[in-house]
């Protein structure tokens, strides 16, 4: 996938060194991190670091994290994080969140249906979250997902609820 992808306004693009320091804030806040299925470790500033720093080293690798900064085009700043990982299939799950002080204006939204967009033109792209993460939901229906209900996942086991892009 080409980088940066731009939409109307926000980039998405490679986290970089002056990212880490609003990333470490998201991760190790729990109100952004209620619902990401991540151990408990990485949600602290020691495992946020740690994460981040793999982040980048696999950018210089064969085999990326898919893990991307979502950064507002006027100012410049880091907002949040979106990302995808493959799956058997063709299939690939998008994920997305935005720093809680830089919640409810969109961002989420405009960044999800970019990333599916895209990536949409090659796979079945899907999200899946959290049953009780109702903003999540109203991020994929206004993105372009179709919700499909509360299967258990098939790579993790935990039951959320499935939402596939249309479009």
């Amino acid at each position: 996938m080409n980088m940066p992808i731009s939409t109307e306004r926000l980039e998405i693009r490679q986290l970089r060194p002056g990212d880490l320091p609003k990333f470490i804030e998201c991760m190790t806040d729990p109100g952004s991190t209620r619902y990401l299925q991540f151990e408990e470790e990485q949600k602290t500033k020691k495992g946020a670091a740690g994460l981040s720093e793999a982040v980048l080293a696999s950018f210089r690798s064969d085999g990326p994290v898919h893990s991307y900064a979502i950064v507002e085009e006027e100012s410049g700043e880091f907002v949040g994080s979106c990302g995808y990982a493959p799956y058997s299939g063709g299939i690939v799950e998008v994920c997305c969140t935005v720093n809680r002080e830089r919640t409810g204006r969109g961002f989420a939204t405009e960044a999800a249906r970019a990333l599916a967009e895209i990536l949409g033109e090659e796979f079945e792209v899907r999200a899946y979250w959290d049953p009780g993460n109702v903003a999540a939901h109203r991020v994929a229906l206004r993105a372009g997902f179709e919700d499909k209900g509360i299967p258990a996942h098939e790579v993790f086991g935990n039951e959320g609820r499935l939402f596939v892009f249309k479009g």
